[in-house]
């Protein structure tokens, strides 16, 4: 088992179960106690699980921004399903903006059908990923790679977002609440922000494990959003600034 998967294993065991020993662990997942030992170690110190004696607890309620591989894994299928449906705002020879959230990511291996497309993004994931799999012409974003993330982010990435338009912007969130589509972090919010600004239609994908959540910093306003897309219902409260800001809801 790779270290990712082991330490992916153990979020999910921690999540369901709260706590777990460092031998009940290993016995689980047939590794030694130095190498759950370790795999804690780093978990804790990405703060997603906190450790105890002898063994760690899960989270609640966890306000840090997870690591790129462990939000790519976590409800992919849901991530996937969103995908497909945001494909139908997708057409031949667009101008896109994607963000490099791993929600958009998934919607990479589809585009290989389209002719024509221009794609400008703040993932150096998703840029590897277009360039591989698809004939489209990508741009990726200048600026500083945020840490753990595979993107770059920042004032130097919004700057540079200014010289391009787009005919669509794919973007997500870390959270969804009744102020809009949330980010941990300003530098993330503000590139965010300058896709909406310079994209003629703007598309929030975004799974309903997210909804409610609570981040600090605002990126995209339910008054800046054309469409919603997601795989659950919405509460009456985001309801409602939906319908007052006539954002079409698809899911």
């Amino acid at each position: 088992m790779l270290p990712f998967e082991r330490k992916q294993k153990i979020l999910d065991l921690l999540k369901t179960k709260k706590s777990l020993s460092v031998e009940g662990l290993t016995k689980l997942l047939y590794s030694s106690p130095a190498t759950i030992r370790r795999d804690l170690a780093e978990l804790s110190q990405e703060g997603l699980i906190r450790r105890i004696r002898g063994g760690a607890t899960y989270i609640e309620n966890k306000s840090v921004d997870l690591p790129y591989d462990f939000r790519k894994v976590s409800e992919s299928e849901k991530k996937k399903y969103i995908a497909k449906i945001a494909l139908d705002f997708v057409y031949h020879d667009m101008t896109l903006f994607m963000d490099s959230s791993t929600t958009v990511l998934q919607m990479v291996p589809f585009l290989k059908e389209y002719k024509g497309l221009k794609i400008l993004t703040n993932g150096t994931i998703t840029a590897q990923q277009l360039s591989q799999y698809t004939n489209a012409e990508v741009t990726c974003v200048g600026g500083r790679v945020h840490p753990k993330s595979s993107s770059i982010n920042g004032a130097v990435a919004s700057d540079f977002i200014t010289h391009y338009r787009a005919d669509l912007a794919l973007m997500s969130g870390k959270s969804l609440c009744e102020s809009g589509a949330m980010e941990y972090t300003e530098e993330e919010a503000i590139v965010r922000r300058a896709y909406v600004k310079y994209a003629k239609e703007k598309v929030v994908l975004i799974d309903s494990t997210k909804f409610g959540g609570s981040c600090f910093y605002q990126s995209i306003p339910f008054s800046h959003m054309d469409y919603l897309i997601s795989d659950g219902p919405i509460s009456p409260s985001i309801r409602e600034q939906v319908d007052r800001y006539n954002v079409e809801f698809i899911y």
